[in-house]
């Protein structure tokens, strides 16, 4: 499994970060990180007072000496063992928490990196459309392929300078022509900040309901699946798939509460800490005991794979699919003194059956595969087209 596809660019911000995995707790740190009279303090500065001497004395270039602390403290976290753990300045924690809560700035269309770094004829593929965007609103659809903007072809451009060709401040406008079919069409959109949705549901099959969670923010998907869950259960679903294909993860509260609407009173998360162990169990306010499936990828991260794993433990929900990232470590994260950040993992985690899954992914109990064009076309697949879909319905008939 290739844990870095990196395919997949968003052009909805200046700065993204992927909140897979976070499941994180924020703090203000208020603590000394170095005791005076340390020695190993103490040499470092008198290491940094040298360097700064000679290069005063000595340099004919002048040095940021801002940026070579900001360099210095992401090499100094860059050191810990930890594959999630970094170091973000003061702007870049403020998108970073804008993530978290699912606030994008820009029009909010993600695109597929072309094979070439200079876009050829047919431009730039919209892979998907980023619900409540600025994008969405204006008619883009997933699989459009934006061939010029503001009149300009982008044919010929480097791949960055396309990209920072649609992207912008909130407030600006661009107009992107997309090619749909053999149709050429322009559309002006108005960059804005937002919240995504984060869900979207419908009833399939006749009674079955569909929800899809995008990813477990903070500030929008909890609210955002209660009226999914209301909606298709008033509308009569006796069974629910749950699709958390391509869903990174998100906000470790955020998924428990949501848990806690589908599986009666039980061992919920176990959680490992350096110094303790802690198990959360669920509320047993359930709002239904319909039978329900579970579709889940390669992509499927984190707080995706906690609320896979709980169900498949508690409720023995299936899971159907392909084997999924596989992350059992959480993150918190601590504001520092002055706006910047730092996160880093502080606790491992696991469901009921205790099953570590962390490096190596939640096995389908079917096995189910899509193509390489039905994974570039994921978004506008539906329960006709879409192989694993058409599965989880063919194993919801089976729990009915």
């Amino acid at each position: 499994m290739n844990k870095n596809r990196g395919i997949i660019v968003s052009v909805i911000v200046t700065f993204i970060v992927t909140v897979a995995l976070c499941f994180s707790v924020m703090f203000m740190f208020t603590g000394d990180l170095f005791l005076s009279g340390d020695e190993t303090t103490d040499t470092l500065l008198e290491k940094i007072n040298q360097i700064n001497y000679l290069i005063d004395g000595k340099s004919i270039y002048e040095l940021d000496k801002e940026t070579a602390i900001e360099n210095a403290l992401y090499s100094y976290v860059a050191t810990l063992d930890d594959d999630y753990a970094t170091y973000f300045d003061k702007d870049y924690y403020e998108d970073y928490l804008d993530e978290v809560r699912g606030a994008y700035s820009g029009i909010g269309a993600q695109i597929l990196a072309p094979a070439s770094d200079i876009i050829g004829e047919n431009g730039l593929f919209i892979y998907r459309v980023i619900g409540n965007s600025p994008a969405e609103k204006a008619g883009i659809q997933s699989t459009d392929s934006i061939i010029a903007v503001d009149g300009n072809s982008i044919s010929g451009m480097t791949y960055n300078d396309a990209v920072n060709s649609i992207l912008g401040d909130p407030g600006t406008s661009v107009t992107v022509t997309v090619k749909r079919g053999e149709t050429s069409i322009d559309f002006t959109v108005t960059r804005e900040s937002f919240l995504a949705r984060d869900v979207d549901y419908k009833m399939i099959d006749g009674d079955i309901g569909f929800i899809r969670i995008h990813e477990f923010s903070s500030e929008t998907a909890y609210s955002q699946f209660i009226e999914a869950l209301d909606s298709l259960i008033a509308e009569g679903a006796t069974g629910f798939i749950f699709d958390v294909r391509n869903n990174p993860g998100g906000d470790y509260e955020t998924v428990v509460n949501i848990l806690n609407l589908l599986v009666d009173r039980d061992e919920l998360v176990i959680l490992k800490y350096k110094d303790r162990e802690e198990i959360e169990y669920s509320t047993g306010n359930r709002k239904t005991d319909l039978p329900c499936v579970v579709l889940i990828n390669e992509s499927s991260a984190s707080a995706a794979e906690l609320f896979s794993s709980a169900l498949r433990d508690l409720n023995s929900a299936p899971l159907v699919g392909t084997t999924s990232y596989g992350k059992g470590v959480g993150q918190e994260y601590y504001e520092l003194s002055d706006g910047s950040g730092l996160k880093f993992t502080t606790f491992h985690y696991m469901t009921k059956s205790r099953l570590d899954y962390d490096g190596i992914g939640l096995i389908p109990d079917y096995e189910t595969e899509l193509t390489e064009e039905q994974k570039n076309y994921f978004y506008v697949l539906d329960e006709t087209s879409d192989p694993q879909l058409i599965k989880a319905l063919e194993v919801m008939d089976t729990l009915r």
